[in-house]
């Protein structure tokens, strides 16, 4: 039986690349189950275009800039006129991609569809919803009563080197005392080199400072300097494929939410969270009201001393230990897999 997955996700400057991210490692996944796979995009970065090839996947992208839900419904016509078992996945904030007039379009064309949601504003005729969000029981989602609900962090898309770490995982009391910070590929607030230059002006000792960036970051060439004024402090990388060796290393992280949230929280890492968007800060107020994260506010209002103090009074928490291993426990790292099933259960 022949089975088709198109993913409809974007990847750039301003948005980052989480979406085509996780959209990438759940493709993986169903091409394990025997589906062919195809990606549609109007905004993708080099390094997302260059992996959707190096998998062999098909990537059709909008070069003419035609409107959204145009080229999308012309692609799926063209691409999934001879097959019958075929699921349109779409991953986007684009109000176009989500209006129910484009659903009942896609529809005609006899595709399943499934939306990848964080609110539950959006009326969608989905044979499957995915909100991986921590807090997604809490919300009232406007789908069909036998719609596929994949709610939480039990579903949460994890590339399967966070799976593959777990054996040798240290406990949290056993760690070194190593800092891991990330603030996703676009880093749109600049925080990766502010919350680096804090560190530097002040009293703060670590025995290393793991810091990832992307090729995206606008601040990069000074995030470069920075590091190279402290070469035995700091370990910069660039674009990584092992982030989960560099996460699991860690004690304490800084984060701006996301991905990040579950990534650390199966790498039993105590994090610091500074939110740069509306999503994050939903996500942040849940997790610091139920005892899972620390947060310092808006960094850039913080003196380097008034950093310190906060940060010392962190990680001298006596809760950080119960705080890591109680996020730990709500994070399955086989989450795909449950996804990819559930997808494939629809054929």
């Amino acid at each position: 039986m022949i089975k088709l997955a198109v993913f409809r996700a974007d990847a750039s400057p301003i948005i980052g690349g989480g979406h085509m991210h996780r959209c990438l490692i759940l493709a993986e996944e169903l091409a394990k189950l025997g589906f062919m796979i195809a990606f549609i995009s109007s905004e993708i970065s080099s390094f997302y275009k260059s992996r959707i090839e190096n998998k062999q996947f098909r990537l059709y992208f909008n070069e003419d800039g035609s409107e959204e839900d145009e080229f999308l419904l012309s692609t799926l016509n063209e691409i999934g006129n001879q097959v019958q078992n075929k699921i349109l996945i779409i991953d986007s904030d684009i109000e176009a991609l989500q209006n129910s007039l484009l659903q009942v379009k896609v529809r005609s064309l006899r595709w399943k569809l499934m939306y990848f949601v964080f609110h539950d504003r959006q009326k969608l005729d989905a044979d499957i919803i995915l909100n991986q969000n921590i807090r997604a029981h809490e919300l009232e989602y406007q789908i069909p009563e036998q719609s596929v609900r994949l709610l939480g962090t039990n579903f949460v898309i994890l590339d399967k080197g966070f799976n593959h770490i777990q054996n040798k995982l240290p406990e949290f009391a056993d760690k070194k005392n190593i800092l891991f910070a990330f603030f996703g590929s676009a880093d749109a607030k600049n925080r990766s080199h502010t919350i680096l230059k804090l560190i530097l002006d002040s009293e703060l000792k670590f025995e290393k400072i793991i810091l990832v960036v992307a090729k995206l970051n606008q601040k990069l060439e000074q995030i470069i300097k920075l590091a190279e004024s402290k070469p035995k402090l700091i370990e910069l990388h660039i674009q990584t494929d092992t982030i989960h060796e560099l996460m699991s290393e860690a004690k304490f992280a800084f984060t701006s939410g996301g991905l990040s949230l579950w990534e650390l929280a199966s790498c039993k890492v105590s994090q610091i969270v500074v939110p740069t968007s509306e999503r994050e800060q939903l996500t942040l107020d849940y997790c610091r009201d139920h005892g899972l994260v620390h947060t310092i506010g808006e960094p850039e209002n913080l003196s380097s001393k008034a950093f310190a103090d906060i940060i010392k009074k962190i990680m001298a928490n006596e809760n950080n230990e119960a705080m890591v291993n109680k996020f730990y426990k709500l994070v399955n790292t086989k989450g795909v897999e449950k996804v990819a099933l559930a997808i494939n259960h629809l054929f």
